[in-house]
């Protein structure tokens, strides 16, 4: 085994040599082989190579397959899994939870007639943990989530988790990426049904199609590693009628309307699941031609996105707020609260501490 290794790393060097006589001359940096061996290797490689060698993200596959063939089952902070690869999630920090529900409780305060709830949503490694040899999942998101639930007065909070962790035996994340699927998403909408008052339409009630059959996400970026993890994005389309009459889109100076809820042009860009919602804006509004009186006001980072498949079925009208894109300017610059009958704050459990929620409500 040592002889092959041995064989493969001179191999890479012969790769990476006959590569540099494609690049015109100057000055390079050279290369990092006093890191091998060692658990900076991949990173220092794939430095290197972004500084100017071609073929980059084929010899940083191999530098990574090189970290694999050493035992190793971590690179660049991705866990190399059997089915999947996982961000490792950092121990979730609760001594700042106080304050966050106190900030949801102020709100709910402000606005008495609007009805508030949170849904704090796990990562994957909350129920896939088991995919990587010898990983445990030290973050215990659900005991952070309950925690959360302690401090909430005039708040409800959405049981994601419960919810989640009895359809895991299905693919709930993409296995290349940190977000959640469109089948996750949709099982984040059914965990919703029962705290915000609605009944969930079944799957069979959507047509799906694939547009992409072969996504790789952030994580197979950040590890050069996974390829043959690549996967279709499907979007859900409710089969009897087109619920959403159009989509706006505002910016500080400008406002943009469109038709749909996809983006399709985004599929061949850098960041293809920004086919939901298309590029991050400080605040969307989606319009349906539902006449009910129900509105929903939601503050999320980018995890309720995939979630508008579904959700415009209930409400007349749908505001996302992301809150790390408003500047300077304040939500209600664009909004009025009191035309919302509800308001759903929707994160990721990793980034809901670091939201500012008493500074930015």
């Amino acid at each position: 085994m040592r002889r092959f290794r041995i064989a493969v790393f001179w191999g890479l060097i012969f790769l990476v040599s006959a590569a540099s006589c494609l690049i015109p001359r100057g000055e390079r940096p050279g290369f990092p082989a006093e890191a091998w061996g060692t658990g900076t290797f991949q990173q220092e490689v794939e430095e290197w190579l972004r500084e100017g060698f071609p073929f980059r993200q084929q010899l940083a596959e191999m530098c990574s397959g090189l970290e694999l063939l050493q035992g190793r089952r971590e690179v660049n902070g991705v866990l190399i899994g059997k089915s999947r690869l996982l961000e490792k999630t950092p121990p979730l920090n609760s001594e700042g939870l106080a304050g966050q529900a106190e900030a949801l409780n102020r709100f709910a305060q402000r606005y008495p007639k609007m009805e508030v709830s949170l849904m704090l949503v796990p990562t994957a490694s909350a129920f896939y943990q088991g995919d990587v040899s010898l990983y445990v999942d030290t973050a215990n998101q659900s005991r952070y989530i309950q925690e959360c639930a302690s401090f909430l007065r005039r708040v409800n909070m959405v049981d994601a988790y419960g919810v989640m962790s009895a359809a895991s035996g299905n693919s709930l994340y993409y296995r290349t990426d940190p977000r959640w699927n469109s089948y996750g998403a949709y099982t984040g909408y059914t965990s919703l049904a029962k705290t915000l008052g609605f009944r969930a339409v079944s799957t069979e009630q959507f047509n799906i199609e694939y547009p992409v059959s072969d996504f790789l996400g952030s994580l197979y970026q950040r590890a050069a590693w996974g390829r043959q993890f690549a996967e279709p994005i499907a979007l859900y389309s409710y089969a009897e009628y087109e619920p959403v009459v159009d989509v706006e889109r505002c910016f500080s100076a400008k406002t943009e309307t469109y038709r749909s809820i996809f983006f399709r042009e985004e599929l061949e860009g850098a960041d293809p699941l920004r086919v939901y919602l298309g590029e991050d804006c400080p605040v969307l509004r989606i319009r349906t031609n539902r006449d009910n009186g129900k509105r929903l006001l939601v503050f999320s980072e980018g995890t309720a996105d995939g979630m508008m498949q579904f959700l415009p079925l209930h409400y007349e009208e749908i505001a996302l707020v992301d809150f790390s894109q408003l500047g300077e300017k304040h939500w209600t610059d664009y909004l009025e609260a009191g035309d919302y009958t509800q308001a759903l704050f929707v994160y990721q459990t990793v980034s809901f501490g670091e939201v500012d929620l008493a500074g930015m409500l």
